[in-house]
């Protein structure tokens, strides 16, 4: 039939939409006319619209509604017309290949999160797509009629029997192949025994590739597994007969209408498909209604081509788009057409717009914010707000969404980069409103022009309006006495104000404090960003795929830089490929000019810099200006791994102690001259390795903060320069300061606890970092949260999915320290990266052999590491060692032995070479050496090493550091391993005479020696002496004494016990064993570090020397006095509920059921304690006593079943390593080597008194 021509693009009201080239040409089929060339030029493409129109998929889907609903803009009815896949049953009724889908909403499925126990569905605008708009709305309301829905049906019919005479290859295929197997019935390879699927039953196993390419005919799938359905039968009774009838009822399609599921994947699972079927209530699956709907809402009418499962069947896809396309002709005859004519002479309505820029022909839709501006901009009188670095999008994002909504509402874009820029922007919307007029006094304000647009905007009777505010990236620029703009924009319900902003506190002057009016815009995804890098270059098609998304991902798939990157290409081709760009962005000093690199772009303001660098500098000068101290955190966190940022190490900044800070000698401070005159004499020796007091050691490392060491020259000059600064060490100590005779005299104070004062806080200047009066009596951790506010306000840093961890977008850090490099600060602010570290990284806290989540620094310093500091920076050199130890602890403990031990060799040499060789740091490097070769039992060349750092003490005059001393005991440890037990012994005596004269006799470092002397003098049989001493150390008040100390000491006293029992002889030895008993006993807190024991180690020795001497009775006696001594040293654990230990361990006996019961109970309490630091420990401490107390009452299968769970625990929560683990896995065996003894009483062989094998240490 034929139909007039429209005669402009507005005359257009419905648009048709198809994904796949076979649902256009069934679309174009069913159509009555189609108009041809000689009139495109007229109602075509609008400029701008790139519509081709693409392939299937989300995005593209976007692109397509945007574009569409740009060129024709009376659009009021969308179809999106193809192919599905079906769910088997819709609202009960069976699902037929062929049959018609029509959506009464749509839901965004795979739009969610991924937990643990499953994935959630986002609820919200971007996935619950269930507002039609009024036109969808009618026509939905006419198909929930019988009426209606046989209306439909019968002009369906019809449409498609006339398509299917013009083409043959519409008519439906044989009813037989319509097959819809059980959902767990896998495609694969049922019947061939070359391929591994053939056996893959599961759905998460996988299958072959040529099994998802192939027909379930060439696969033998099994058709015993087929779904009987009534309808399908019907159809194949009715084609079986010779006379069948093709327009028989039976065979038509049929209509349903419900919701239908729309994601970025195929379906193609049975068992999925039905999940998600019975949770969403869908009818169908498809791909592209989320896209389309952001920009156009829509009806979805698609044909069901298969079952949305695995069996592969294409053989319905033509007919199905052939019954959508007659389905969708049906659906466009309900529609009313609008009497434009009336609409234009009737309607007072003229939209005005005034904005800046035409719409990005390459603009790539971000579908969940378009959704968000849409569903937010149509509730009334909303102000919202898009927050992001710049450089992100934001601009382009409103530029699009103000063209989208120009047609239905006024538009005005007010520039507010400044308040001049604001006033010009409402002098324009002013002119274009008539507001100004010949007649306005001279004298009027600028705000009344302000205020003027602000009273029309006021008043309803003007319709509906939209502004812009873009770019209020500075709140100071609002006036005083109106900072919220309430003369411009007022509160109306015909009213939206969109802002964009780098400051979530700038956005919130007008959008107010409620997050969901803040949208915080995320750089692209990798898909989003490779096409509008392709849409950029010249030629984008002809660009690598792997070559754009290297780009895309160095770029960190920010879209200026993209853009930026495109741009510079285009302007160098074909000198510069995208594969050159992309090795020249790897390049740190070429990356710098990239991203620096100017070029035009019509789309953004004239005096905006096109340059991500200096678009970011700008950012950061005015953090600067506006809170420092948050510019100081910024220029701090620039020097850590940018995704795992420490909370707890930044704190640092602000309450940092002084105390942690690396210790400086006299001789850093006094000139080389003077040091070389002291150390001609023992005792200027001894006083030029003093430590300086805590104000003193915290100047040092102010003044070397703002110093200038270290040569800054290139190539040669820089070598030579360092060889002749190298040449004469310690020339660094008289730069260090310039008050360095100062420091020196003032350095003759006497070492006390000196406090420091603020100006002299570590890393820092007294001018520095100064906290801005609003900071005025907040604590360092306030401060701290202030700043953090703000670097997050401004999207400069973001919080990770880990509680006290950061991170930092890593073209931000970049950035940042070009910035830093720029203003002379880099260096500076390495310093304090280095000074901040060293103080926390020995403080770290270790469990085991498993080091804290929190404590993890290794990640910021390896890179750091990679390069010696300079020869003539011992400052430096003294902290990058301090670093490398740390580091070399980390990989060791993580059994990176190869690294640790190159490690190892490069920081000894760095320390030697820089610091000295009798430097303190030196001397602890080689005493690792020592430690790692007697590890490696190489014995002879430990002690070597060992005696080389005593040599090195005695040249300097410091053999009373603990480093020496601590290398004295290590070097007994190689005496006793080679059997040299009377040397041993005289060594570790010498240890403690000079602990007791530096530390006195209580000190804690004197404590710990002579534990180890108690060892050895075990080992020579000096037990009446050692008898003294355990005493006393076990009796000694540990309250408020350093927690490691007191385990490492009451542990050696333990094991030294257990030796004498064991290979002891004479009355002196049972004499030594007795007193350490009544000695743990009367203070049982001692036994609290042998948890993970039966007994303890002095119960335990006594057994063993009361078996030894056959005296059995009081051996049994012993131990069962050790189990329940060490059940009366632990509490019973605080538990939900309270009483549960003792409810359990008071049960009846023949109650079994319950004892059952309420042992689950305390196991499900496992998890209490797990990040609650040292509470933790005790608590675990606690549960495996109740494992003890059971195995006292002879319950041994209830405390086997706590204890597998607790190692069950142990392993899923902290590896198999840990030292809880393993702790709690030896309880288990001695509770178990306990049960057999006391089954067996006496008559166990006394062979096997191995018990003490499972003793810590031994």
């Amino acid at each position: 039939m034929g139909c007039e021509a429209p005669t402009s693009r507005e005359d257009f009201e419905i648009g048709i939409v198809c994904a796949l080239p076979l649902e256009f040409d069934a679309a174009v089929a069913a159509l009555d006319e189609v108009w041809g060339d000689d009139i495109r030029s007229v109602l075509g493409r609008a400029p701008g619209d790139r519509n081709t129109y693409p392939t299937m998929g989300k995005a593209n889907a976007a692109i397509v509604a945007s574009d569409l609903r740009h060129s024709y803009p009376g659009l009021c009815l969308a179809l999106l017309v193809g192919i599905c896949g079906g769910i088997p049953k819709a609202d009960g009724r069976e699902v037929l290949l062929g049959d018609v889908v029509i959506s009464s909403s749509v839901v965004q499925y795979d739009f969610g999160r991924q937990y643990p126990d499953g994935f959630r569905r986002k609820d919200g605008p971007q996935n619950s797509l269930a507002a039609p708009l009024e036109e969808n709305a009618s026509i939905l309301s006419i198909l929930d009629t019988d009426y209606g829905r046989d209306s439909l049906r019968e002009k369906m019919a019809s449409f498609l029997k006339m398509v299917q005479q013009q083409r043959p290859k519409y008519l439906i295929p044989n009813p037989a192949s319509d097959k819809l197997y059980q959902s767990t019935y896998r495609h694969k390879h049922q019947t061939s025994h070359n391929c591994e699927c053939l056996h893959h039953d599961k759905e998460s196993d996988p299958v072959c590739e040529e099994a998802m390419e192939s027909s379930c005919q060439t696969l033998g799938c099994d058709d015993s597994y087929l779904v009987k359905r009534s309808r399908l039968e019907e159809r194949l009774v009715a084609v079986a007969t010779a006379d069948a009838d093709p327009d028989a009822a039976v065979l038509q399609p049929a209509i349903h209408v419900g919701k239908v599921a729309t994601g970025d994947t195929v379906m193609k699972s049975g068992v999925g498909r039905d999940r998600i079927a019975h949770r969403e209530g869908i009818i169908a699956f498809e791909m592209e209604a989320a896209g389309i709907w952001e920009q156009l809402p829509c009806l979805v009418v698609k044909g069901v081509c298969d079952y949305a499962d695995s069996h592969k069947n294409k053989a319905w896809q033509d007919y199905a788009a052939a019954t959508a396309a007659a389905a969708a002709k049906g659906i466009a005859m309900l529609h009313t057409p609008a009497d434009k004519s009336r609409f234009r002479d009737n309607n007072p309505f003229r939209p005005e717009s005034i904005l800046p820029f035409t719409p990005d022909p390459e603009f790539v839709g971000r579908p969940a914010i378009s959704a968000w501006l849409s569903e937010m901009s149509q509730r009334r009188g909303e102000r919202v707000a898009l927050v992001g670095l710049g450089g992100i999008g934001k601009s382009q994002l409103a530029i699009q969404f103000a063209h989208g909504v120009r047609n239905k509402s006024h538009v005005f874009w007010i520039n507010a980069t400044t308040w001049s820029t604001l006033e010009t922007s409402c002098h324009t919307i002013a002119d274009r409103l008539g507001l100004k007029s010949q007649s306005l006094p001279k004298s009027d304000s600028e705000d009344d022009i302000v205020g003027r647009v602000g009273d029309w905007l006021g008043r309803e009777e003007n319709g509906r309006w939209t502004v812009i505010i873009d770019n209020l990236d500075d709140a100071s620029i609002l006036p005083d006495d109106d900072p919220h703009l309430t003369k411009l924009l007022p509160q109306t319900s015909n009213g939206f104000v969109l802002v964009t902003s780098w400051s979530t506190a700038a956005a919130e002057q007008l959008t107010g404090s409620g997050p969901q009016n803040i949208y915080a815009v995320p750089p692209m995804g990798e898909e989003e960003a490779l096409q509008l890098f392709r849409g950029k270059l010249r030629n984008g098609a002809a660009c690598p795929e792997e070559d754009g998304r290297e780009v895309v991902r160095l770029l960190d798939y920010m879209p200026l830089a993209i853009s930026q990157a495109a741009a510079y290409i285009n302007r160098r081709a074909p000198r510069v490929t995208v594969r050159d760009y992309n090795d020249m962005l790897r390049n740190h000093d070429k990356k710098g000019t990239l991203l620096g690199a100017e070029y035009q772009e019509l789309r953004r303001y004239g005096v905006a810099s096109n340059s991500i660098l200096t678009t970011w500098m700008v950012t950061f000068d005015q953090l600067q200006r506006e809170r420092p101290t948050a510019a100081d955190l910024l220029s701090l966190m620039t020097f850590f791994s940018p995704q795992s940022i420490p909370e707890w190490v930044l704190k640092s900044l602000y309450d940092r102690n002084a105390r942690k800070l690396p210790p400086s000698k006299v001789r850093d401070t006094v000139p080389p001259s003077m040091a070389a005159l002291l150390s001609s004499f023992n005792s200027g020796r001894r006083y030029l390795n003093r430590n300086l007091d805590v104000d003193l050691n915290s100047r040092v490392w102010d003044e070397w903060i703002e110093s200038d060491l270290g040569p800054a020259k290139g190539g040669e000059q820089q070598k030579a320069d360092q060889a002749k600064q190298h040449a004469s060490k310690g020339r660094w100590r008289a730069r260090l300061s310039s008050k360095a005779k100062d420091l020196f005299s003032s350095s003759k104070k006497s070492i006390g606890g000196t406090t420091i004062s603020e100006e002299h806080l570590p890393g820092r200047t007294p001018d520095a970092g100064d906290a801005d009066d609003s900071d005025s009596g907040a604590g360092p951790d306030e401060r701290l949260e202030r700043d953090l506010e703000t670097l997050l306000g401004y999207s400069l840093v973001t919080p990770s999915v880990i509680d006290g961890v950061l991170k930092m977008h890593p073209l931000v850090r970049y950035c940042t320290e070009t910035w830093l490099a720029r203003t002379g600060r880099l260096a500076k602010w390495k310093k304090r990266f280095l000074l901040i570290m060293a103080a926390n990284a020995p403080n770290v806290s270790k469990q085991g052999d498993r080091w804290t989540p929190q404590a993890d620094l290794t990640i910021h310093l390896e890179p750091l590491l990679r390069d010696e500091p300079p020869p003539d920076d011992g400052p430096t050199a003294m902290l990058w060692v301090i670093l490398s130890i740390y580091l070399y602890y980390r990989w060791r403990d993580d059994k990176s032995e190869e690294a640790a031990a190159n490690l190892l060799d490069k920081m000894t040499t760095v320390s030697n070479n820089v610091l000295g060789p009798g430097d303190r740091l030196t001397l602890a490097c080689l005493n690792l050496r020592a430690r790692r070769l007697s590890e490696q039992e190489r014995y002879a060349e430990a002690e070597v090493v060992c005696l080389d750092i005593l040599e090195r003490a005695e040249k300097v005059g410091d053999v009373v550091c603990h480093i020496v001393m601590e290398s004295q005991v290590h070097y007994a440890s190689i005496l006793r391993a080679q059997g040299r037990f009377d040397e041993a012994e005289e060594v570790t005596r010498a240890v403690v005479e000079q602990r007791i004269r530096l530390d006195g006799e209580r000190g804690d470092e004197t404590l710990w020696s002579m534990g180890n002397h108690v060892a050895a003098m075990v080992q020579v049989g000096k037990f009446r002496e050692a008898s003294d001493i355990a005493v006393k150390l076990l009796e000694e008040d540990w309250a408020g004494r350093d927690r490691h100390v007191y385990k490492g000491t009451i542990t050696v006293v333990g094991q030294a016990v257990l030796e004498a029992a064991q290979t002891g002889k004479g009355d002196e030895v049972e004499a030594f064993v007795r007193r350490a008993l009544r000695a743990a006993e009367k203070h049982p807190d001692t036994c609290r570090w042998f948890a993970y024991t039966v007994y303890g180690p002095f119960h335990l020795g006594l057994w063993v020397w009361l078996y030894r001497h056959d005296r059995d009775d009081e051996a049994w006696a012993a131990m069962d006095r050790g189990i329940e001594h060490m059940a009366s040293v632990f509490a019973l654990p605080r538990l939900h509920p309270p009483e549960l230990p003792e409810r359990l361990l008071a049960a009846k006996e023949d109650d079994k059921d319950t004892r059952q019961r309420l042992l689950r109970q305390i196991i499900g309490n496992l998890t209490l304690a797990v990040d609650d630091g040292r509470s933790r420990e005790v608590f675990y401490w606690e549960l495996a006593n109740i494992a003890r107390r059971l195995y006292m009452q002879g319950r041994y299968d209830e405390g086997s079943m706590l204890l597998e769970a607790m190692d069950r625990h142990f392993k899923e929560a902290y590896g198999e390593k840990h030292e809880l683990t393993r702790s709690a896995a030896g309880l288990g065996r001695e509770l178990e080597r306990y049960r057999d003894r006391r089954s067996k009483e006496k008559s166990e062989d006394k062979g096997n008194s191995a018990l003490s094998s499972s003793m810590p240490g031994s």
